[in-house]
Formats: C-alpha cells, sequence, structure tokens
C-alpha cells in the first residue's frame, strides 16, 4: 500500500534570488545601475534610518541577539553557534577570494550618497546581508507566520540599508542572503546536540559579555556621539535586559 505524502513547497523566494545572482553577475551594467537608483530613491528617507537598520546587521549585534534567542529555550544553543561561526568564516574567506571593490572606489565622489565611512575589507559578499538572513532564518524556526514576515522584513531592511548608506551592490545582498540562508539551514538541519549548552552557563557567559560590550559601547558615546552609537547601545541594552532574564530563569530551571 502506497502512502500519500503532502506536497512539498518549492523554495521559490531560493530560485529567485538564484536567478537574480546569476543575472547581476553576468550583466554588471543592470548591478551599477541598480546600485544607483536606489541609492539616490533611499536618500528621501532619513539616513539614521539606514544607519539603525546597518547597525542591526553588524557581527557583534547579531551575536548577541542569537545569544538572547539561544538563552530562552533549550536546545538552541549548538544552532546559534555553529550557524554563527560557519557564517562568519565563510564571508570573510569569500571577501578575500573575489575581491570586489566597494561602491565607493569605483564611482566618481558625489554621484551617489555615501553615509558611512568605508571599511576595509572587500565588498563581495555583503557581511551585513549574511549576518541578517542568518539571524532571521534561526529566529524563524517554529516561529509564528506574522513573526517569520516581520523577520523576513527586518533582513531585508538591513540588506537594502548596505545599498542606501553607499557601501554595497545589489549582487553583494543577494550572495550574502543565500549565504546566512545556508548557514542557518545547514545549522538547524545538523540538530547538534550538547547537554552542556543547556544549562545557565552560556547566558551567563553571554550575559557578562554583553555587559562588558555595553560599558565599551557607553564610552563610546560618551566621547563622540553619533546615530550609529546611539544605536548599538539601545539595541545591546534591550539584549543586555533580555539576557539577564534569560539567565535568570536558567538558573531556577537548574
Amino acid at each position: 500500500m502506497l502512502i500519500s505524502r503532502p506536497p512539498v513547497a518549492a523554495p521559490w523566494p531560493l530560485y529567485l534570488a538564484l536567478s537574480g545572482l546569476a543575472g547581476l553577475l553576468a550583466w554588471p551594467g543592470a548591478n551599477r545601475a541598480l546600485f544607483l537608483a536606489f541609492n539616490h530613491a533611499a536618500a528621501a528617507l532619513p539616513p539614521g534610518l539606514w544607519l539603525g537598520l546597518s547597525v542591526v546587521g553588524e557581527w557583534a549585534v547579531v551575536a548577541i541577539l542569537l545569544a538572547v534567542w539561544a538563552s530562552r529555550r533549550p536546545g538552541r544553543w549548538p544552532a546559534a553557534l555553529s550557524g554563527y561561526a560557519l557564517a562568519l568564516v565563510l564571508s570573510a574567506l569569500f571577501k578575500l577570494l573575489f575581491a570586489e571593490a566597494r561602491p565607493p572606489l569605483v564611482l566618481a565622489a558625489g554621484s551617489f550618497h555615501l553615509l558611512d565611512s568605508v571599511p576595509f575589507t572587500n565588498a563581495f559578499p555583503s557581511g551585513h546581508s549574511t549576518a541578517a538572513a542568518l539571524l532571521a532564518t534561526l529566529l524563524a524556526r517554529g516561529a509564528a507566520a506574522r513573526s517569520r514576515a516581520a523577520l523576513a522584513l527586518l533582513a531585508a531592511g538591513i540588506m537594502l540599508s548596505r545599498v542606501a548608506v553607499g557601501l554595497h551592490w545589489p549582487v553583494d545582498l543577494l550572495a550574502g542572503g543565500l549565504l546566512g540562508w545556508a548557514c542557518a539551514r545547514l545549522a538547524l538541519a545538523c540538530r547538534l546536540a550538547v547537554p552542556a549548552l543547556d544549562g545557565a552557563r552560556p547566558a551567563g557567559v553571554a550575559l557578562l559579555l554583553t555587559g562588558g560590550y555595553a560599558f565599551h559601547l557607553a564610552l563610546g558615546v560618551w566621547a563622540a556621539a553619533d546615530v550609529e552609537a546611539g544605536w548599538r547601545l539601545l539595541l545591546v541594552a534591550a539584549a543586555l535586559a533580555a539576557l539577564a532574564s534569560a539567565w535568570g530563569r536558567a538558573r531556577r530551571r537548574a
């Protein structure tokens, strides 16, 4: 007797992203045209919005947000740690391998809006996009439909912010998003079980490290306040409160 199984939904967003990536790689002129079009259109919105979204995709901030997510339920730490480490390493390796120059090093000054300082790393793939896709994919695991939609919108906003601030090409966003998504899916599929990570200790370590980072940020804001520093401090302060709550619950369960 044959047992019928429900059809598996095709991952059409993956196919769409891969098609877009292939098209932009094959047609560099479209990549530059899309960058200029969106960069100029994004100037209609406050720069602080794009800078704030960009801050959410920083590796340090994503690490703290993943720590909050992992601390809220047992069994999440292995996926958070392995996915983050894999995404970070692969993103750095691909940047060295492809060595693509960022827009400010290619386009004439004044032809686009540059809102942030230019990093020393190469452009492809976008590290912020990788981190954003990793974060959204992991946090979407088991979440309600509305939460998954909100996470997808947040990831898209972070990715687009890198074009809005003038530091990445559209092809960088697609490649980074695919890389982060793949690392998260691989980390979730492995289903690693590490009993030592289910107690209060990981949350306590994350709380200690986040507290030190918050202190460092506070000193920076005091010395030279800017929009990005304010966003970082706000996000980290909220994460610090969430980690303290998760650590307290873990200790009570122990």
